[in-house]
């Protein structure tokens, strides 16, 4: 059985303890996470094992029980559920084509300031996205890409391929949901290696600078690359 914890405050972060003690398995989803503030939360998950999502939705997804452990203040707003439709796929299907963005986004962030960080020219990359785009904090999206897919890669690149098959059904190649995909699975594997941190160690994606996770990815590379014979 596995319990989701929406809120990991102080609350929150006591009943994690206790029922990772009893050896069950704990998801937790919290909005400070992905900040710096939420640096404390996440070195907690990581010393006792608890999962951290992504989103709330993540968080609940198979969990047999949901704890919501938020100030009363946001109670209402953490489960203020609405149905989607009668019929039945629609809620599905529109959360699959709206991962085809949102997760397709994270993984060209990572391919594309992976790349610029090797050449040098991630600071101009980033510039020239501020002024495409001014409304989007180009660094946040960027550290936070590369913390969700690092510690989520796996489950995030199950999901798009369940998003590939639907373009697929609809007609279409679906050339960013299958390459998504294929990425996010790539850097749980890079995790699985030990090239984010300890390998096996929950919550492994600790810098709050998307740069420090491109190095690491670019001299396991490197590394690789001097390994593997001409």
């Amino acid at each position: 059985m596995r319990t989701a914890l929406i809120g990991y405050g102080e609350v929150g972060r006591i009943l994690a303890e206790d029922l990772r003690a009893q050896g069950v398995a704990v998801s937790a989803f919290d909005i400070k996470l992905p900040d710096e503030a939420g640096a404390p939360l996440r070195e907690h998950a990581a010393q006792h094992g608890v999962v951290l999502a992504a989103s709330l939705a993540e968080a609940v997804r198979g969990a047999a029980l949901v704890i919501s452990a938020v100030t009363a203040s946001q109670t209402g707003a953490v489960f203020s559920a609405k149905v989607a439709s009668s019929k039945l796929g629609v809620a599905s299907a529109t959360k699959l084509c709206r991962s085809v963005m949102t997760k397709g986004l994270e993984a060209m962030l990572i391919e594309s300031l992976t790349t610029a960080r090797h050449y040098g020219v991630e600071d101009a990359v980033i510039a020239s996205l501020d002024e495409t785009y001014p409304g989007v904090d180009w660094q946040k999206q960027a550290t936070c890409a590369f913390q969700r897919v690092i510690e989520h890669g796996r489950r995030r690149g199950e999901e798009m391929q369940q998003a590939a098959r639907t373009v697929r059904d609809a007609g279409l190649t679906p050339l960013s949901a299958a390459g998504t995909a294929q990425r996010d699975t790539w850097m749980a594997e890079q995790g699985d290696s030990g090239v984010f941190g300890t390998r096996g160690a929950p919550g492994f994606a600790r810098s709050v600078d998307w740069r420090v996770e491109a190095d690491r990815i670019l001299h396991s590379l490197a590394t690789d690359r001097k390994q593997t014979p001409p």
